[in-house]
């Protein structure tokens, strides 16, 4: 249910959802402001159509909407892909074993890209800790 109310305030209240995202450092508060909007650019214009934004846009459909791998199979969606991509030709649209090696590499890119979040926040936590315990007097100087 969370996740059906985030998508209608993302994509009906797109700037107010952003500003109480990053006001009150919600899930994923950090890229909100910099991950410009799919099909537009930084800029907010209309992003220049490629075989590599479609087959990104197609992968994070079939994942965020939990769609079967075998969708890319059906006929009429092949067909209606094509009749709207002018720029797309048959062969740009992958079958379900591309899409699964595509769903893969789009996982372990996030999957890095989060262990080297982690990694950053686990250091900021130690340096903390450390400067935290060079604050805290040691015994013998309470003792004394």
């Amino acid at each position: 249910m969370a996740t059906t109310i985030r998508q209608h305030l993302k994509t009906k209240h797109e700037e107010e959802w952003k500003g109480i995202v990053v006001e009150e450092k919600l899930k994923g508060w950090q890229t909100v402001n910099t991950e410009p909007s799919m099909g537009s650019n930084e800029s907010g214009e209309q992003e220049e159509f490629s075989v590599k934004g479609f087959l990104d846009r197609l992968v994070k459909w079939i994942v965020a909407d939990d769609q079967s791998l075998n969708v890319v199979e059906s006929k009429e969606l092949r067909d209606l892909l094509l009749y709207v991509g002018v720029e797309l030709k048959p062969d740009d649209i992958p079958h379900r074993s591309k899409l699964a090696q595509l769903i893969i590499e789009k996982y372990q890119e996030k999957h890095d890209q989060l262990k080297l979040e982690m990694q950053h926040q686990q250091n900021q936590i130690s340096a903390q800790a450390t400067q935290a315990r060079q604050k805290i007097p040691q015994h013998s100087q309470v003792l004394a």
